[in-house]
């Protein structure tokens, strides 16, 4: 019986070697924002993918409105948010390499005539935004002195809330709406060419343009975050220089900004 018994366990211990170790995760939290990150991926989510599982590091990502994003990454709860700007969370570890560039503009119906002139044009128009964005250093200035006025800013909440502001626009709830021109085209483009509407003006100053540029950052609360921003650097050059990354963009109609980056 002893005998059968070792036998067994000699015949098992080739199989138990063969099983893999079970690979690491890192959780990324994001509103719906395609496509930096769609309902079940987007290009962010799939440079992070190819880039972790690289290093055995499985990617998680859950949709969860931006403000649950910021708050769960910051209190250690999730590894990292994505489409994230140093302004949103300037406590985070971000890496080096820029995973994207924004282009934040404003947007009216097609048949209004206000044109964006400065902050104080905004004076008469109502604003929808997205609760917890970060637009530009002046608008997010102006957001928080005027969020509490409900004539003056729309604050758009939860998973949807891009949505939530396109269909106020189009209404007449709202007059004005400040989003990322990716962002915009992609939806226009894929769900719905009913949306008429048109960009009128940007909130980001050209010496500001740090304001556009984004990332996977990393949550101030992991001891490994530094790690992860690192090998994302890596993965960035890597995913470049063999043209990988070219391919994920032009799936999803996004040009390169390493050279507008640069300048």
């Amino acid at each position: 019986m002893k005998f059968r018994s070792l036998l067994a366990s000699l015949l098992a211990l080739p199989l138990l070697c063969a099983t893999p170790a079970h690979a690491e995760t890192i959780t990324l939290g994001g509103d719906l924002w395609c496509p930096y990150n769609c309902a079940e991926g987007g290009y962010m989510i799939e440079i992070a993918r190819d880039i972790f599982q690289r290093n055995n590091i499985e990617i998680e990502y859950q949709v969860m409105p931006w403000s649950e994003a910021i708050d769960k990454a910051r209190q250690g709860d999730i590894e990292a948010t994505v489409g994230t700007s140093h302004d949103d969370a300037p406590d985070f570890i971000f890496p080096q390499s820029l995973q994207g560039m924004a282009d934040m503009r404003f947007w009216v119906r097609e048949d209004a005539q206000w044109v964006f002139s400065g902050i104080p044009s905004l004076a008469n128009m109502k604003l929808g935004v997205i609760e917890d964005y970060a637009y530009s250093k002046d608008l997010n200035a102006y957001i928080k002195e005027n969020a509490a006025d409900g004539k003056r800013i729309y604050i758009a909440k939860g998973k949807d809330a891009l949505e939530q502001n396109l269909q106020k626009l189009i209404k007449g709830e709202v007059d004005v709406i400040a989003e990322d021109d990716n962002v915009i085209n992609y939806y226009i483009t894929t769900k719905s060419a009913e949306y008429k509407i048109k960009s009128v003006g940007t909130p980001v100053k050209r010496e500001n343009i740090g304001d556009n540029y984004l990332y996977i950052a990393f949550s101030p609360k992991n001891p490994k975050s530094k790690k992860y921003a690192a090998m994302l650097d890596a993965g960035m050059q890597e995913l470049r220089q063999s043209g990988e990354l070219g391919r994920i963009l032009e799936l999803y109609r996004v040009n390169d900004w390493y050279g507008i980056s640069k300048k």
